[in-house]
């Protein structure tokens, strides 16, 4: 699908019947960042009749960063709060403020605040007017300001490249790290090459590793796939989630050696089963099926979310029974798992509604609900 189709396919989801695809929807166009999704957005955040889907819109508007949306998703912040704290609030009022004022030297005397909080929202705000002639002092605060700056910074566009290239190389760890976060926000694929030579940076090398999956590009993999044999699990880690980002073929053979690896870190083998279903590898239902029921809760939990996003419908019995489970992050997966698989989903569940334990009652008609299941039609 070209990037044009998905693009129309998300917005026309914004208006289904069904709230999960709208909610999906959303977040999907905020994770493109395409400021013709402003619009639709807007209309989904303020009518839209699910909180949830009205959220999602809300968080993808907030990530877009178009000045069309911030007295929306300020008004919006006063009646239902999609932020995790009071930052992002702060973020909008510091936006306002320089608007009104037609200026961004509020935002400037903030950044050069010695109140590191206050730094970091500043160092978010400028991120909506996107103003060359603040690199500098983005990269003055690169450290302090962390992981702002560098999120800041990976969105400024060519002004931003070879500051960051340059932070890249200086002998302050903390801000080589930051520089690479940016990079990898950046999406920039002149940055693989030095990205690639930084993983041979001990102080750096997972950031780095992280930033070369946030680019996508396939001239990554063969590093990447050599670091899962490295002595730090958590290197591994980076390593198996990065690959999990470029969705390229070649990435399934260590992937499927990973997740089939019960001695692995449960993390490196959760990414692995999702970079395997990202490129629907053959075989996918069957691993998928054998990471459900195995040795490691963390391993079933994102069995049942993978095979939900594989809409298989084989795949419904299975997931039912796994309320059996005695995770509870199993548990969570499980009625999102159902509902991407659909309609096929709804009799099994009328069916298993007699379990004889309330909680698993309970979160049947949970799912059922999300089904948009009204008793007697079906």
């Amino acid at each position: 699908m070209s990037a044009d189709s998905e693009f129309e396919t998300l917005i026309a989801d914004l208006h289904h019947s069904r709230r999960k695809v709208r909610e999906d929807a959303a977040a999907k166009l905020g994770h493109l960042r395409d400021v013709r999704a402003v619009e639709p957005l807007l209309a989904a955040m303020q009518n839209d009749e699910d909180k949830d889907v009205r959220s999602a819109a809300a968080w993808a508007l907030n990530n877009i960063q178009d000045i069309r949306a911030l007295e929306p998703l300020i008004e919006n912040l006063k009646g239902y709060s999609f932020m995790r704290s009071e930052h992002e609030g702060r973020v909008l009022d510091l936006v306002k403020q320089a608007r009104d004022v037609g200026s961004i030297e509020p935002i400037i005397d903030s950044l050069r605040d010695s109140d590191e909080k206050t730094q970091q929202v500043a160092a978010n705000a400028l991120a909506w007017f996107k103003d060359a002639s603040t690199i500098d002092l983005l990269i003055a605060v690169l450290e302090p300001a962390r992981p702002y700056s560098a999120w800041t910074l990976g969105r400024m566009g060519e002004a931003a490249f070879q500051p960051l290239i340059d932070a890249l190389n200086v002998s302050d760890a903390d801000v080589r790290s930051e520089a690479a976060r940016g990079l990898g926000h950046s999406r920039d694929r002149r940055a693989v090459e030095p990205l690639l030579e930084r993983l041979s940076d001990n102080q750096i090398r997972q950031h780095a590793a992280l930033a070369l999956g946030e680019i996508g590009d396939g001239r990554a993999i063969d590093a990447l796939t050599a670091a899962l044999s490295d002595d730090d699990y958590l290197m591994r880690c980076c390593a198996a989630n990065s690959l999990s980002d470029i969705h390229d073929p070649r990435i399934a053979e260590p992937l499927i050696a990973v997740l089939n690896n019960v001695d692995e870190y449960w993390g490196t083998r959760r990414a692995a089963i999702f970079g395997l279903l990202a490129i629907r590898v053959a075989g996918a239902f069957d691993l998928f099926m054998a990471a459900l029921h195995d040795s490691d809760q963390e391993v079933r939990a994102a069995g049942a979310r993978a095979l939900g996003y594989l809409g298989d419908e084989r795949a419904i019995e299975p997931l039912i029974a796994a309320w059996d489970d005695e995770f509870w992050g199993v548990w969570e997966e499980i009625p999102t798992a159902l509902v991407e698989i659909g309609d096929a989903a709804i009799k099994p569940l009328i069916v298993a509604a007699k379990h004889p334990d309330l909680r698993v009652r309970e979160a049947i008609a949970e799912t059922l609900d999300k089904l948009d299941y009204v008793p007697d039609s079906h």
